[in-house]
């Protein structure tokens, strides 16, 4: 009987032993094979299949993954925002960027596994007011943590976590003490004041002076003039559409969950 039972505890030993992994470990572990692949070889078709082998067996742990220490969601929207920025300092240039995009999506994916499974702590209840407020606060965050043109997929890609967040918190707000109707107003003054959106430059002045010829004189002389017109201004990155049009939204949203939602 006894070397039953010890046979037994030998056969279910392995099973027990594996632990499920946090779903953050999971990610981490994920990023270390992209980056493995990009060290070991240059050959563009081999570093495919390393990143398509990293996938299969990061969906694969992913689907039996934990979040062992449950955390809020905005904790877990700066969790994401803090991984969407490692792409920054480990997948910069041309070559990388089939890892950057992997991992962008990676990024994503644990997000919402973590969002599905957090632990919103017992407090007061929200109101609309409030939770707007809270993705404010984040789409901030994101504008100030993510400050280069050149970072437009990970700032888009907090953005919209950020707005996800906002959504999913608003569903159990209540409504605000105050006018929604003043509350909004109040909103879309705040939105355009933060986060002007670009104002079309006027048309050049249309001059009524004749064009100079350029033709040679009949002497054989080169043509005077200063040379062609000036170069168009370059433009500058649009830093605030995006975040205007994710708040406008949102403020929408708020306004017309707080005209059914309980006091």
């Amino acid at each position: 009987m006894g070397t039953l039972i010890l046979a037994l505890a030998w056969s279910i030993h392995p099973a027990l032993a594996q632990e499920p992994k946090d779903a953050q470990d999971v990610l981490t572990a994920y990023g270390a094979e992209l980056l493995k692949g990009i060290k070991q070889t240059n050959d563009t078709a081999l570093r495919s299949r390393l990143i398509t082998s990293a996938k299969t067996a990061f969906a694969n742990d992913l689907k039996t993954a934990v979040n062992k220490v449950p955390k809020s969601k905005w904790d877990y929207h700066q969790l994401y925002l803090s991984n969407l920025i490692q792409a920054d300092k480990r997948y910069t240039t041309e070559d990388t960027k089939p890892e950057r995009s992997a991992w962008i999506t990676a990024c994503k994916a644990v997000f919402s596994f973590q969002l599905l499974h957090a632990a919103e702590p017992a407090a007061p209840v929200v109101t609309t007011e409030e939770v707007f407020t809270e993705l404010f606060a984040g789409i901030d965050k994101v504008r100030k943590d993510v400050p280069n043109a050149s970072s437009a997929d990970i700032r888009s890609a907090a953005y919209i976590g950020a707005r996800q967040v906002f959504s999913e918190r608003l569903v159990g707000a209540h409504a605000p003490v105050r006018s929604p109707q003043s509350i909004y107003t109040e909103q879309l003054i705040k939105i355009d004041k933060v986060y002007p959106l670009p104002q079309a430059a006027p048309p050049p002045p249309v001059s009524n002076t004749p064009a100079k010829s350029t033709a040679s004189s009949s002497g054989g002389g080169k043509s005077s003039g200063g040379g062609g017109s000036a170069p168009p201004p370059k433009e500058e990155y649009d830093f605030h559409t995006e975040p205007n049009g994710i708040l406008k939204a949102g403020a929408k949203q708020a306004f017309d969950k707080s005209l059914t939602a309980p006091k």
